[in-house]
């Protein structure tokens, strides 16, 4: 889960990617995710409608902002957290509505390979 959004003017980094298909940054706050994503990793994303599976997205639920892995197989659909102590969120018509998909991580920076200038 990301609870907290803070906004930074820039996020200036290095690693080759190709900056026009990033959108927006989010840090990560908590280790629900790890070995995967570590609390302090900064997440690019790319704007979607939705995300395929297996795919590693930015999700807004009620108000709250998690990063999670989507699973999409035969009419069993996911968000996947990978510390096994957090149940996963099932998908259903029912409560689908609260489900908002910002977008796709497209790139994984760790402390040290980010720098953050402050408003």
């Amino acid at each position: 889960m990301l609870p907290c959004v803070k906004v930074h003017e820039m996020v200036e980094f290095s690693i080759g990617i190709d900056k026009g298909s990033v959108n927006f940054a989010v840090k990560v706050v908590g280790n629900s995710m790890a070995p995967l994503l570590c609390n302090g990793d900064i997440l690019l994303v790319s704007k979607k409608r939705w995300v395929r599976h297996k795919e590693l997205g930015i999700f807004l639920i009620d108000g709250k902002m998690y990063a999670e892995l989507y699973y999409s197989k035969r009419n069993n659909y996911r968000l996947i957290s990978l510390d096994l102590d957090i149940n996963s969120i099932v998908l259903t018509p029912e409560n689908l509505h609260r489900v908002t998909c910002l977008g796709a991580v497209v790139k994984i920076l760790h402390p040290g390979e980010y720098k953050i200038h402050e408003e």
